[in-house]
């Protein structure tokens, strides 16, 4: 999205990764759609809050928030994924990305 509003903006590329990403042409049609937006209504109550009946909350309501990092990465996970898919979801394994930053050579 970055190269894309690059240029439309006629600006160069910030790095070489945004010289080398694909732009998002086939995402932009050829004449404006000037229909108006008509917005849906929401499915589901979005006031709705957790209780401590919810799934993992009172266990959750033990955990450090305080620092970065603090709560059990998995198990907090697991407590969120229960709580939006039902107690009986099984939560798939944790997928892990990494890559390294090489500087500029």
């Amino acid at each position: 999205m970055v190269r894309s509003i690059e240029l439309l903006s006629g600006l160069p590329p910030l790095s070489r990764y945004d010289a080398a990403a694909t732009p998002y042409f086939a995402a932009f049609g050829e004449t404006a759609d000037l229909m108006p937006f008509v917005p849906r209504p929401a499915r589901w109550n979005l006031d709705e809050k957790n209780t401590l009946a919810s799934y993992g909350a009172r266990e959750s309501a033990r955990m450090n928030f305080a620092e970065v990092d603090e709560a059990p990465m998995r198990r907090l996970n697991e407590i969120i994924w229960k709580s939006v898919k039902g107690p009986a979801s099984p939560m798939p394994a944790p997928v892990h990305r990494y890559r390294a930053v090489i500087g500029p050579n």
